[in-house]
């Protein structure tokens, strides 16, 4: 599996705006940040875009993520939960 890397900045607002506009908690577990989320939260989160900037001179491009790309779902039995597939990175 293989993670991406957001500034930490703005990892921590898309974890903030998880939590506070689509109820979906997530803490710093070992691999990956773990979610506590049903099927009905996860679908209603939106993709991110992130500004990223493509060269030396400072043009830069937007980059959207859909949720799929950002949060994995699963269940297993009656448990349900997601995890991030994106992790901050300290510039």
């Amino acid at each position: 599996m293989s993670l991406a890397m957001a500034p930490e900045h703005s990892f921590v607002r898309l974890i903030t705006s998880m939590n506070n506009d689509y109820g979906v908690k997530c803490e710093p577990m070992r691999p990956v940040w773990g979610c506590e989320c049903t099927k009905e939260s996860y679908s209603k989160l939106p993709s991110i875009s992130f500004n990223v900037i493509a060269n030396p001179e400072g043009k830069t491009f937007f980059v959207e993520m859909p949720k799929e790309a950002y949060l994995k779902y699963a269940k297993k039995g009656d448990e349900e939960g997601c995890f991030l597939l994106i992790h901050p990175w300290d510039f």
